[in-house]
């Protein structure tokens, strides 16, 4: 490797944003009633990209529509150093949460298909997430499902 070429540096861990806990039918967003939502806090580390990915080990109520999507949404927190935070999804509605990203493309069958969407976290201290199913299926539900996870990295030139 030469001096100055770029180093992918990834923190390591990354941290289960949404959980399933009940079907999310399709084109629906996910909220507390049908997901765990947990806060990503990037305001120590400040990381400036992250990776999320989507893990379907639950499968779908029937295989989704080839080529499409499961899209990404951030709902920032504590948005201008203050306690303000964007409004979360309801159930059909978008609301404050900014598209940020597709799982795509979806195939015909309705077995797991982990897949990533890498964005920037760029001004985004604290966050939390939300998906729309766009699958044409709903994403069934049993305990220890469907879940997405997200994790900073950073990209540094090499010595």
């Amino acid at each position: 490797m030469a001096t100055g070429d770029a180093i992918l540096s990834f923190d390591g861990t990354a941290t289960t944003v949404l959980a399933q806990t009940a079907t999310l039918v399709t084109a629906n967003y996910s909220t507390s009633s049908t997901f765990t939502v947990s806060e990503f806090d990037n305001s120590t580390d400040l990381w400036p990209m992250a990776v999320a990915t989507l893990l379907l080990p639950e499968t779908f109520s029937a295989a989704p529509t080839v080529n499409s999507s499961i899209d990404l949404y951030i709902c920032e927190r504590d948005v201008g150093g203050g306690t303000t935070d964007v409004t979360v999804p309801t159930a059909t509605l978008q609301k404050g949460a900014k598209y940020i990203g597709s799982f795509r493309p979806l195939y015909a069958t309705d077995e797991d298909q982990p897949l990533t969407v890498t964005f920037s976290l760029a001004g985004v201290r604290k966050a939390t997430f939300a998906i729309y199913n766009g699958s044409g299926a709903s994403l069934s539900y049993s305990a220890g499902g469907n879940s997405v996870k997200v994790e900073g990295f950073t990209v540094t030139p090499s010595a």
